[in-house]
């Protein structure tokens, strides 16, 4: 019997405008009404996921950026953590900062949930758009390019065009933290690149969460459409792709569902879930 299940939030639960489509919505609240443990899983931060959480007055498991950070709301209530060693970061920053690219440093603690960069002189256009998108609150601004950062953080991460992100990744290497790639929503030609220690994944984070709750792999199921939910999808009893994730996850999930424009979360948890519902 099927007792988890999985979410990951951009592109899956919600629709290609960022928002939760009716049935999606009703699909899961019968699901949780039905006691199956939802959680959901994403690159965000619990900062930016919290008008969603509102929204569904969800209460329950949140695996963030990307598997770093896994914690339960209300709260918060800090399950698990995997930060990026301190010194480690610090020259991820100084490279970076080498390239001509500004870093966005994820605290990922609890109740401070901060970002740290740099001058806002070094934003590039996409750098200065996404803070302006995603709000300003818990932003900390280094003073020139002083490291101001009191701990380990969880996540280094970079916003800028494809072709930037690329040489970036080529002058930081893959060998010492683990390098995530992908599109951003507020423009075609835009990469965010994320670096987390090396063990970090949704699907890492979603055994650790199983493990405290009891659960078997075999009684989840995930649903995701990007690369950074192949972890997940593979740990999972049951994996449930997308229809509008790209070839690579479609071809290690069970089976692959409608797109997020045409309520493929809703039609899963129906299908799924059919005679608990």
């Amino acid at each position: 019997m099927h007792r988890l299940l999985a979410l990951d939030v951009d592109g899956t639960l919600l629709d290609p405008t960022g928002q939760l489509r009716p049935a999606v919505r009703a699909a899961l609240a019968r699901v949780r009404a039905a006691g199956v443990t939802v959680v959901l899983a994403t690159g965000r931060r619990l900062r930016s996921l919290q008008p969603l959480l509102a929204d569904l007055d969800f209460a329950g498991a949140l695996i963030l950026n990307n598997g770093a950070v896994v914690l339960e709301v209300p709260g918060p209530r800090l399950l698990a953590r995997r930060p990026l060693p301190r010194a480690l970061a610090r020259e991820a920053v100084e490279i970076i900062w080498t390239q001509g690219c500004q870093p966005l440093v994820y605290e990922g603690v609890p109740g401070e949930d901060r970002i740290f960069t740099g001058p806002s002189d070094r934003d590039s256009p996409l750098t200065a758009r996404y803070l302006a998108v995603r709000g300003l609150a818990g932003l900390v601004r280094w003073p020139d390019s002083r490291w101001l950062l009191p701990g380990d953080p969880v996540e280094v991460g970079v916003l800028d065009t494809a072709e930037q992100i690329a040489r970036l990744v080529a002058a930081l290497g893959q060998d010492r933290w683990r390098t995530i790639v992908s599109r951003t929503t507020l423009t075609p030609e835009g990469r965010f690149l994320e670096l987390l220690e090396r063990s970090c994944s949704k699907g890492a984070a979603l055994a650790d969460l199983c493990a405290v709750y009891g659960i078997d792999r075999s009684e989840v199921v995930a649903i995701g459409d990007n690369v950074n939910d192949l972890e997940m999808l593979e740990y999972a009893g049951l994996a449930v792709a997308m229809g509008n994730a790209p070839p690579e996850v479609q071809a290690v999930a069970d089976w692959v569902t409608a797109s997020n424009a045409e309520d493929g979360v809703a039609l899963a948890i129906y299908r799924l879930f059919a005679g608990r519902l």
